[in-house]
């Protein structure tokens, strides 16, 4: 008995819900075309901002109350399903934070795709807090395409004296 040549999809169908984008034109934006990437970043009020050079990125709280910086990305001209994100926040001097992921991004309206899951860049070493940074973020889809998007960012704290104790600078000078 010979299977259809839609039986990978169909059974990826039936037993993942969601899988149907995979299966039916996986693209945002236009197939073949040069594959765009855009950083995110999670508010300290909450919802995603897009990431400018030499713009803030909020320190926020995480899910178990430790402060971190939480990235995500857009990306168009790119098979949405399975990219791989690989993100890297370093300052000047100092040991850089690393994360990674592997998600199937959500189709937007405007021909983007935006990822739903974060990287999660945990903790504060000295100096996190106003201290430029790198933010390196990279996204492959299965096809192999590769987007990066490097920038320079700076960590900011909200108004939680808590974070600016632990994410500020130890020496007592200003950052």
């Amino acid at each position: 008995m010979r299977l259809p040549e839609q039986f990978p999809c169909l059974l990826l169908l039936a037993l993942l819900p969601g899988c149907l984008e995979c299966c039916v034109d996986s693209y945002s934006g236009t197939p073949g075309g040069a594959a765009e990437l855009e950083a995110t970043a999670r508010s300290a009020r909450g919802g995603h901002a897009v990431v400018t050079f030499d713009g803030s990125v909020d320190i926020v709280v995480g899910g178990q109350g430790g402060r971190m910086v939480a990235a995500g990305v857009r990306a168009r001209n790119v098979d949405v399903c399975g990219i791989r994100i690989d993100g890297r926040l370093a300052p000047d001097r100092g040991q850089a934070m690393e994360a990674a992921l592997q998600t199937t991004l959500a189709r937007e309206s405007d021909g983007w795709a935006r990822s739903e899951s974060e990287l999660f860049f945990v903790g504060c070493p000295p100096a996190l807090d106003g201290v430029p940074h790198q933010l390196e973020l990279s996204a492959t889809d299965r096809d192999g395409r590769t987007a990066v998007f490097r920038a320079r960012v700076v960590p900011r704290c909200s108004s939680d004296d808590y974070c600016r104790q632990q994410c500020g600078p130890r020496d007592g000078g200003t950052p």
